[in-house]
Parts: C-alpha cells; sequence; structure tokens
C-alpha cells in the first residue's frame, strides 16, 4: 500500500468510527512527534571497538553480570 492509499484508508475509517476512545487513541497517536530519520554513522575508531567487543564476546572473553557483582562487592569492602 502507498503512503497515498494508507492516508486515504485512515481517513475513510475516521469518518465512520463514532467510538469517542479510538478516535481520541488516533489523535494520540498523530500528535506524536515523527521518528528522527537520521542515521547515526559509526567512525573508524567506534567500528574498531565495536569489532574488538564483537570478537571478546565471540572469544568468550567476558565475565557474567553475577561475577560482576561479586567483584563489585569485593571492592566496595
Amino acid at each position: 500500500m502507498t503512503v497515498a492509499e494508507i492516508k486515504k484508508e485512515i481517513m475513510n475509517q475516521i469518518q465512520v468510527v463514532d467510538d469517542e476512545v479510538i478516535l481520541e487513541e488516533v489523535n494520540r497517536i498523530l500528535h506524536i512527534p515523527a521518528r528522527n530519520k537520521d542515521i547515526f554513522t559509526f567512525n573508524e575508531d567506534q567500528l574498531k571497538e565495536l569489532t574488538r567487543r564483537a570478537k571478546n564476546v565471540e572469544d568468550r572473553n567476558f565475565i557474567t553480570d553475577e561475577q560482576s557483582e561479586e567483584d563489585l562487592e569485593k571492592w566496595l569492602k
């Protein structure tokens, strides 16, 4: 369905709906700010760091949340 077809279908449905709750919800949705369509791109250093971290995970070179919490408790004593 094209954007124009979707808009037409929505307008047609709104014309026949008498349920106040539905209309209020449609109104609420229509007032949500548009999604930010900017695409974030990583720079070379960020890509290297992400690659390094992915390799660590792949090699199982990490600690669990449980171990991290145990270490933290020891350090805070």
